[in-house]
């Protein structure tokens, strides 16, 4: 929780989780309770750590994966008509976002540095492939054709464009019109 004095203010930074469940707990603040009726069923006021106020290496600063975050709201979902109880609700909820989140935990330990050296060995030799190999091999290429691309312009301009002007002077007078039939 980060709290900030300036003044005779004390700042505490929150964050407002929301859900669409019934429920809304008593709330300390007037701007987490405005939130609470206006846009969500749901509301909880729950002090930020020091991590979520601003990593100093963010880990996804592109959002490259950005679809994987999975909530327990997007996996399960019950109707109006069909409700469990509020606490086998609340269990289920915690119990998936444990399990996630331990799962996900103990297969980043696990792979996560093994993974990382066989990606970087891969970008590495993509990288020394692009850049020893292909773009010298491309610029020879494109040096090979320069001659070769005054030759055949040469050409074209000798052979095709006199029978393309001949053509162009046999076809000139014939008009199209449309007939009423």
């Amino acid at each position: 929780m980060i709290a900030t004095i300036v003044g005779d203010v004390i700042n505490i930074d929150v964050k407002i989780v929301t859900s669409s469940r019934f429920f809304c707990p008593s709330v300390s603040s007037k701007a987490a309770a405005r939130h609470c009726s206006v846009s969500a069923n749901y509301c909880g006021v729950v002090p930020m750590a020091a991590e979520d106020l601003g990593d100093v290496y963010p880990r996804d600063p592109k959002k490259l994966n950005a679809y994987t975050l999975v909530e327990f709201d997007d996996v399960i979902g019950e109707p109006p008509s069909l409700l469990s109880l509020d606490g086998v609700w609340e269990k289920s909820s915690r119990s998936f976002n444990f399990t996630k989140d331990l799962c996900y935990l103990i297969l980043t330990t696990l792979f996560g540095i093994p993974i990382a050296v066989l990606c970087g060995l891969k970008f590495a030799s993509l990288s020394f492939g692009s850049i020893w190999c292909v773009t010298p091999c491309v610029k020879a290429f494109h040096i090979s054709l320069e001659s070769i691309r005054g030759v055949y312009s040469a050409l074209v301009k000798c052979v095709c464009d006199p029978f393309c002007e001949s053509f162009g002077h046999l076809f000139r007078n014939i008009r199209v019109r449309k007939a009423d039939v």
